[in-house]
């Protein structure tokens, strides 16, 4: 069996992330910056140059989202797909994750693949969507899809909890109200290691 070559790379801006929403067939799906890998080219590299080409954006912080997957074209994609139908019989995707600009790069310098429609959309609206796909020809890539802005929005809310602790540590006892912290004037000092990456908060020591 041979397999497509391909990459597709998710964009994300917190709780946002970069598609364009088409309608063909009465069916309407998502898409993500991405397409073939070509020769001698890397997955990231492929990623990242599916981001300018196709969204117009320079990816940054690229890395990868989940393991590879294989795809089973439908016989009507196909059909759709002359260049292809002898050669291939499905695609090898390589998924990977990066972060870019609000804004797409000025119209002079796009690729004539842009596309226009590629805009933000909230992720918890974009997988209320690709929950309708799973039933399509492209369950098993959408699965991926899945999964991946599953964990995007559960590490967005950890990140966030996280936040909120280390703000009440922080804040004086006059502003936390009543209650078991309020055990001394002076709220206690907590020294943190600026090196320690985000989201594993230690405190460091304590002073009164």
């Amino acid at each position: 069996m041979r397999l497509r070559p391909r990459a597709e790379v998710f964009i994300f801006k917190r709780n946002r992330v970069l598609c364009a929403r088409h309608k063909e067939h009465g069916h309407e799906y998502t898409v993500f910056p991405g397409g073939g890998v070509d020769s001698g080219e890397s997955a990231r590299s492929a990623a990242i140059r599916e981001g300018f080409e196709e969204a117009g954006r320079r990816v940054i912080n690229c890395t990868v989202a989940h393991a590879p997957s294989v795809q089973i074209w439908s016989e009507e994609y196909k059909k759709r797909r002359e260049q292809w139908k002898d050669e291939y019989e499905g695609s090898f995707t390589y998924w990977m994750t990066g972060s870019s600009s609000d804004n797409p790069i000025p119209p002079a310098y796009r690729h004539p693949d842009y596309e226009p429609n590629m805009d933000w959309h909230p992720v918890k609206e974009v997988i209320e969507q690709l929950k309708k796909e799973l039933n399509g020809d492209w369950k098993d890539d959408v699965a991926v899809r899945l999964k991946v802005l599953e964990t995007h929005l559960n590490m967005q809310k950890k990140a966030e909890v996280s936040a909120e602790f280390s703000g009440l540590l922080f804040r004086r006892p006059e502003y936390m109200g009543p209650g078991p912290m309020l055990l001394k004037q002076r709220s206690p000092l907590v020294r943190l290691n600026p090196d320690t990456p985000t989201g594993t908060f230690k405190p460091g020591r304590i002073e009164a």
